[in-house]
Order: structure tokens, then C-alpha cells, then sequence
């Protein structure tokens, strides 16, 4: 074997093993999660969400959020693991939709699902507000089997 074969193969045993050793560092999602400040498994809805990203879900998955407002925009694509029994909701910790207040102003939608499916939001609020233009929820791509118990409000100024 010629010098560069071995070191193709090396390079190649390398990043087999690098790849292979980060993939533990995202396990899949399973339970219930809370979302906030207070002894919560996740400081932000983006903390949430780059979890599922990352490991995808094994079971149904439900997010508490604790009372409060959540100044991000939220961002999701198609959740590994996700299906009619692997569920994925968003909902307030209280049951007061009032009190939970997901909230963006600097960009054309709070939440944007693209290519979402068996995803639930409920007993809160997605608000957005902007001084153009603004959508509290949009829906793009092949998205499907979504739920949808929240308070809407679009704020044009």
C-alpha cells in the first residue's frame, strides 16, 4: 500500500471514531421538561428546541414553561422520533395562557415552523409585535398534525 492510501484510511478511522463519540452527547428526548428559571431543565425556549435538534425524541415529549415572557424567536424543522405517539408539546406550567408570553419583535414571525410535524402549542400566548410588518405563527414547508390552543396577538404599530 502506497503512503497516501494509509493516510486516507487513517483520516478516515479518525473522523469514524470522532463521529462517533459526539453523537452520544444528544440523547434523544423522552418525559416531561421544564422551561424558565426555577429548578427548570431548559433557561430558554431555544435551549428546548436545540435539544430536539440535536437527539430528536424516543417518546412523547411535553415542555412546561414556567409564568413569564420569553423574548426569542422559535425556530423548528422536522424533529427526529416525532410521530403520532411521540408527540412534542409546548405548554404553560400554570394552565394560564395569559401568563405565559412567547414574544419577537425584531424579525417577520415569533414562530416559525417549517417542516414541523406532530408539534403542539398550549395555554399560551405568541404574541408578536414590529413596526413594518409581523406574524405571531407561521407555517412553511410540509407541515403537518400540529395543535393549536393558544392566544394569538399580532401587534401592528
Amino acid at each position: 500500500m502506497t503512503m497516501n492510501k494509509l493516510a486516507t484510511i487513517f483520516g478516515a478511522a479518525l473522523l469514524m471514531i470522532a463521529t462517533s463519540a459526539s453523537a452520544g452527547d444528544c440523547p434523544a428526548l423522552s418525559g416531561q421538561y421544564t422551561i424558565g428559571k426555577e429548578d427548570a431543565d431548559f433557561s430558554t425556549i431555544n435551549d428546548a428546541v436545540n435539544a430536539l435538534k440535536c437527539g430528536g425524541v424516543s417518546g412523547p415529549v411535553n415542555f412546561r414553561l414556567e409564568d413569564g415572557t420569553y423574548n426569542e424567536k422559535v425556530m423548528l424543522s422536522s424533529i427526529q422520533g416525532a410521530d403520532a405517539f411521540n408527540k412534542v408539546t409546548f405548554e404553560s406550567k400554570s394552565g394560564n395562557n395569559a401568563a405565559v408570553i412567547i414574544s419577537y419583535a425584531t424579525s417577520d414571525a415569533t414562530v416559525v415552523l417549517n417542516g414541523t410535524s406532530y408539534v403542539a402549542f398550549e395555554n399560551l400566548t405568541i404574541d408578536h409585535k414590529s413596526a413594518t410588518y409581523g406574524n405571531a405563527l407561521r407555517v412553511d414547508g410540509k407541515t403537518s398534525h400540529l395543535g393549536l390552543k393558544v392566544l394569538y396577538s399580532t401587534v401592528l404599530k
